[in-house]
């Protein structure tokens, strides 16, 4: 019986602790039109929540494309495509598609070892 409870003492401590990492939000760049080229993982912020982290997301996201919208108005690049947690660019001249991906991960978690 002593084992049962001290087996229940420390799954709840577990969950506990597990419930209170924080949120990591990355950002994988790569080039879609170039298999050989890394990927590069940029670490942005840490968020107790992954709701905060979400919310955080978004804006870097919006950021991204608001910065892509100002370079196509000027002609640097041809088109850009705005996703939910993404915004992929065309670059014609240089025949390029770039990826900017964001994730929120939770913190122990590095994707850059895969």
């Amino acid at each position: 019986m002593k084992r049962v409870v001290m087996l229940m003492l420390c799954t709840v401590l577990f969950f506990k602790e597990a419930a209170a990492d924080s949120w990591v939000l990355w950002e994988r760049q790569s080039t879609v039109t170039d298999d050989t080229a890394p990927k590069i993982w940029i670490i942005h912020e840490a968020f107790e929540t992954l709701s905060d982290c979400s919310v955080a997301k978004k804006k870097y996201v919006n950021s991204e494309a608001k910065t892509w919208e100002t370079l196509k108005s000027i002609g640097k690049i041809e088109s850009f495509v705005k996703g939910e947690d993404s915004v992929s660019v065309v670059a014609l001249k240089t025949l390029k598609i770039d990826l900017y991906k964001y994730f929120c991960l939770p913190n122990p978690l590095d994707p850059r070892s895969k």
